[in-house]
C-alpha cells in the first residue's frame, strides 16, 4: 500500500506542474520569447510583423514549422548587416500572430494568401523571399498562386515531396494529443525537457547561436500554440504530396544541408531537378538547424541569389 501511496502522489505532483510551476519560479523559459513587434492585418487575423530597416531590397523571411519569427531572426540581422530591409513575421496562429477562425482550414495555401496580403499591406515591390523548412512550401506556393508577386525565391531546408508518414504509434498519438501538449507546455520544467530531446534532431551537427534555439523553443510554450500545433498536424498538406515544383516559376535557389535529419537533402535535390531553372547548393555538414547556426553563410547565400535574379541570371 505504502508503493501504491508513493506512486500516486508522484503522479499526482507531476500532474500538477503546469499549475504551480509558475507560482514557484520553474515557467521562466517563456520569458525568452521575443515581445511583439507591430501587428498588421490580413484576411481574419492579425500579423506579429518585425522589420530590420535598411536601403537595400526587401526581403520577406517566412519560419518553419513549428515555430514563429524568433528562428529567422539570426539570418534577419546578417541580411540587415548586408544592407537589405528585412521582413520577418510569426504566421498566423504561431508567435505573436492571432489565429485563424476554428472554420477556417490551415494549409499552406492559406499561409501563402496571408503572405501575400502582408506584401500588399507592406507596398513591397518585388521582394526576395526566403522560406525556410515548412516555409519553403509556404513561398512555392505563394509563387503557385501569384507568380508575378512572388518571382525570387531561396528555399533553405525546405519541405517537398516525401514518402507519406507511417501511421504513429499509440505513443505518438499519446504524446501528439491536445491534451497531452496542454499539459506538456504548461511549465518550464517540461518545456527544457522538450528544447533537450527536439535539438539533438533539429540542430545536429551544429551548436546553435547561445540561446537562440531555447528563445524560439519558447514561442512553442505562448497561449494557444498546443491548439495550433494540433491543427497543423491534421492539415491536408502535412504529407507533402500535395506541393507541385514542377509549377514553381521564377527565380529560385535551393539551399540545402547535406547533413540534414529533418527533412533529407534528397527534396532538395528533386526540388532543384523539377523546378525549372532552379540553382542548388548544398552546405558540407550543415544540418536542419543552420537557419540557427549559421546565418552569416546563409545570408551570403542570398546575396548572391538576389545578384543572380537582379542581373537575370535564371529565368
Amino acid at each position: 500500500m505504502k508503493l501504491v501511496g508513493v506512486v500516486g502522489l508522484v503522479l499526482l505532483t507531476v500532474l500538477c506542474i503546469p499549475f504551480v510551476g509558475p507560482a514557484v519560479g520553474l515557467a521562466t523559459f517563456v520569458d525568452q520569447a521575443q515581445p511583439p513587434g507591430r501587428a498588421v492585418e490580413a484576411e481574419g487575423v492579425f500579423l506579429n510583423v518585425y522589420e530590420h530597416a535598411g536601403e537595400g531590397r526587401d526581403v520577406v523571411l517566412v519560419h518553419g514549422h513549428p515555430g514563429s519569427a524568433q528562428m529567422m531572426q539570426p539570418l534577419a540581422v546578417a541580411l540587415q548587416a548586408l544592407g537589405f530591409r528585412v521582413i520577418r513575421y510569426d504566421r498566423a496562429g504561431w508567435g505573436h500572430s492571432t489565429q485563424h477562425a476554428d472554420d477556417v482550414p490551415v494549409n499552406p495555401t492559406r499561409h501563402a494568401l496571408d503572405l501575400l496580403v502582408l506584401v500588399a499591406s507592406q507596398k513591397l515591390v518585388r521582394p526576395l523571399f526566403v522560406g525556410y523548412s515548412y516555409g519553403g512550401g509556404v513561398v512555392m506556393e505563394a509563387n503557385r498562386l501569384h507568380p508575378e508577386l512572388v518571382q525570387d525565391m531561396v528555399l533553405i531546408s525546405s519541405v517537398g515531396k516525401r514518402p507519406p508518414p507511417r501511421e504513429p504509434s499509440l505513443l505518438g498519438r499519446l504524446f501528439g494529443s491536445p491534451l497531452f501538449l496542454r499539459w506538456a507546455f504548461g511549465t518550464d520544467m517540461t518545456a527544457r525537457q522538450g528544447a533537450a530531446a527536439i535539438s539533438a534532431q533539429f540542430m545536429h551537427p551544429e551548436t546553435p547561436q547561445p540561446g537562440t534555439l531555447q528563445g524560439f523553443l519558447a514561442t512553442l510554450a505562448l497561449p494557444d500554440v498546443p491548439t495550433n500545433w494540433q491543427r497543423e498536424r491534421q492539415e491536408r498538406y502535412m504529407g507533402f504530396d500535395d506541393y507541385r515544383p514542377a509549377d514553381v516559376q521564377g527565380c529560385v535557389l535551393v539551399v540545402h544541408g547535406e547533413e540534414d535529419q529533418v527533412v533529407d537533402v534528397d527534396i532538395a535535390r528533386y526540388l532543384a531537378s523539377t523546378i525549372q531553372s532552379a540553382q542548388l547548393h548544398l552546405i558540407p555538414g550543415g544540418g536542419h538547424g543552420m537557419i540557427l547556426a549559421r546565418p552569416d553563410e546563409l545570408a551570403l547565400q542570398v546575396v548572391a541569389q538576389e545578384r543572380t535574379c537582379r542581373g537575370g541570371g535564371a529565368s
